[in-house]
């Protein structure tokens, strides 16, 4: 199998998204009010040419984020926390017509979690299946999700997502795996290719070092389970010698190519 970086621009954050303080409702506040910012990372997708289909892991931004009208203007998390940078040809779909692929060849779509710079790019791909945890697709849904981060109102009308609970094989060698704590219901994907082992991490934390430091992120809900599955995560890593692929980590792009 060869797997590819798609890189949809960059986003800026809060240096308490990347390493959260404190704990419950003060811990969003410290995240939203914090005023050091982390700038230009990368917003990373994934297409792994796999025997069986094309498959792509996340879908990147939108070239409309951050543009009047795309997140509600009452969520302090879109007016204060976060800022995106995505030219339209940076976007998923021109990005995989550009390496010679067709959106609409891509057999499968495995989302780590529905946040909006993971998932806008969903459009890109009417014709695939999409691959969403249940309890992410619940969590995301109408004002309680809108409230929660997400954004569903981009979501394409034709958009019936395949609903996985727990672990799910996607094609031979191709696996999600649940990883809970950015979001209650995130999941990442392990790519096993022969002797090389890919762990596209999605937002289970945002670099490799925080992950083997195990800090919890600014946003999770419960950074006692965050810290769990961070633990899980390296240990799995260790061995298997896993390459570790957070989808904003500035080194994933150059792990890949070395792995």
């Amino acid at each position: 199998m060869r797997v590819h970086a798609i890189q949809t621009g960059t986003v800026s954050v809060t240096t308490r998204q990347l390493r959260g303080v404190g704990g419950g409702r003060t811990r969003a506040l410290r995240t939203m009010f914090d005023r050091n910012w982390v700038e230009g990372l990368p917003i990373l997708a994934w297409l792994i040419e796999h025997p069986d289909g094309l498959i792509v892991v996340d879908t990147g931004e939108s070239a409309a984020a951050g543009k009047p009208g795309w997140a509600p203007r009452w969520h302090p998390y879109f007016r204060l926390a976060v800022r995106f940078d995505v030219e339209p040809e940076q976007e998923i779909g021109p990005q995989l017509r550009a390496k010679g692929f067709d959106p609409e060849d891509v057999k499968t779509v495995v989302l780590t979690h529905l946040h909006c710079d993971h998932a806008d790019g969903i459009p890109h791909f009417p014709r695939s299946e999409i691959v969403v945890a249940r309890g992410e697709w619940e969590a995301a849904q109408g004002f309680k999700g809108q409230a929660g981060g997400y954004l569903p109102k981009h979501f394409p009308q034709w958009l019936r997502p395949t609903l996985v609970d727990g672990e799910h094989t996607v094609a031979e060698g191709v696996r999600v795996m649940p990883t809970p704590g950015h979001t209650p219901h995130h999941q990442s994907v392990v790519v096993e290719d022969g002797n090389r082992t890919l762990f596209l991490a999605g937002d289970a934390s945002y670099t490799e070092e925080l992950m083997r430091e195990g800090v919890p992120d600014g946003v999770t809900q419960s950074p006692e389970t965050a810290s769990q599955t961070l633990a899980r995560i390296r240990a799995l890593v260790d061995e298997r010698d896993a390459v570790y692929l957070p989808a904003h980590d500035p080194g994933s792009i150059a792990r890949l190519e070395a792995a």
